[in-house]
């Protein structure tokens, strides 16, 4: 996406998966030296700097995760 004079690029992607009613999105970027990226354009994670790594979703798993603390408390005591 960026070069930068000393011959790293900025670079980004993102996947989203799709399981059991849960959808994730996962983005990734970092800075990469140009030649560690394969003809296949990839890279491995362990070769980027500066790396910031990001999971989202949205499904009742991932709505059961953002609850507040009272509903959490009643699960707690009546699991049903």
């Amino acid at each position: 996406k960026q070069m930068f004079p000393n011959g790293t690029i900025l670079i980004e992607g993102e996947k989203n998966v799709s399981v059991n009613r849960e959808d994730s999105r996962i983005f990734v970027s970092g800075i990469a030296r140009a030649r560690d990226v394969s003809p296949t354009n990839t890279i491995n994670s362990t070769q980027l700097a500066n790396a910031t790594i990001e999971l989202k979703g949205r499904g009742p798993l991932w709505n059961n995760q953002r609850r507040g603390l009272l509903t959490k408390m009643l699960d707690w005591v009546s699991p049903f």
